[in-house]
């Protein structure tokens, strides 16, 4: 399960700096940054999780990604992000949530907020 949920992660953070550097200047320097830290924190709990999968930890990694489904929506509704990219970040965001709650993909996916 490690592995693919640090690949997931790793893809989640590779796609976040391009969408991120297209917003407004202004938000470059707050919401794009959160964001950015954000899914860094998540990339690193997933490290830390292989050291020792508890749930305690898991929980705080299921934190981290509810934060970035809040942060995601904001920017779609202020229109800093398209729908698309809105979108692509929901199923992101949902398949590491499916995996870390062991439902595999596709199955009872948590509704993006």
């Amino acid at each position: 399960m490690y592995s693919e949920l640090f690949q997931k992660t790793y893809e989640l953070l590779r796609w976040v700096y391009p969408v991120v550097n297209k917003f407004p200047r202004k938000q470059r320097l707050i919401l794009s940054q959160r964001i950015e830290v954000t899914t860094i924190r998540i990339l690193e709990l997933v490290i830390d999780l292989s050291e020792s999968n508890t749930a305690d930890k898991m929980k705080k990694i299921m934190h981290e990604i509810h934060k970035l489904q809040i942060l995601f929506r904001i920017c779609k509704d202020l229109s800093y992000m398209s729908f698309k990219d809105y979108e692509c970040a929901s199923v992101m965001l949902n398949e590491l949530s499916a995996m870390l709650n062991g439902e595999g993909y596709g199955k009872n996916l948590r509704k993006f907020v």
